[in-house]
């Protein structure tokens, strides 16, 4: 008898934990393409990682879970909320060593801080082996307006912000005397948005 309740709830939790899997393959949320169309309904977990943003080239999108599935490119996407995090195409440059010069690129980033000057992150793959894969984060700064969105680093940071709280005494100052970090960028950002605009 012992054996046959055991038996039981083991199927009953292999059953339970089948059908959850199944379930987080898509969580509820709102595109927008690049045409304009906004498209409300479900992503595919598969191809969207909560930690590591979107680690595929293509994002799958269901009206309703019982719905058929479409394949959207990253680059046919402007901007997608999902798991109450905002997520949007930035610009930004690199550079190209074959033509010695930057080059525009775009790339689907999670918004850190809200303004008129944001912040915005996505995790770069540095190495995949078996064992998994390594990520670095990347913050871009810029103008909500901005065309080009700027990489800023501990070390560039001094020189970049320098560029975007030139019009704030306060935390030029405050920059001047080195007392903000990189660690301290969320901050800056949002006393310059609150206080010298």
């Amino acid at each position: 008898m012992k054996m046959k309740i055991s038996f039981t709830l083991l199927f009953l939790v292999l059953s339970i934990t089948f059908l959850h899997g199944q379930s987080n393959k898509f969580v509820h949320g709102k595109l927008i393409t690049n045409a304009g169309d906004t498209l409300t309904g479900y992503i595919k977990l598969q191809e969207f990682s909560v930690d590591k943003g979107f680690v595929n080239n293509k994002i799958h999108f269901k009206e309703g879970l019982e719905k058929e599935q479409t394949s959207f490119k990253k680059k046919e996407i402007e901007s997608i909320l999902v798991n109450d995090k905002f997520y949007r195409k930035i610009n930004y440059h690199i550079y190209d060593y074959e033509s010695n010069e930057n080059i525009k690129v775009s790339q689907l980033m999670e918004l850190i801080t809200e303004g008129p000057l944001s912040l915005y992150s996505y995790e770069e793959i540095t190495s995949s082996s078996s064992a998994g894969s390594h990520y670095i984060t990347k913050f871009y700064l810029g103008y909500e307006n901005s065309e080009i969105f700027e990489n800023i680093k501990k070390s560039n940071f001094k020189k970049v912000i320098k560029k975007y709280i030139k019009d704030c005494n306060i935390l030029q100052e405050k920059n001047s005397n080195k007392t903000y970090k990189f660690k301290d960028l969320d901050i800056i950002i949002n006393k310059y948005n609150n206080n010298c605009l």
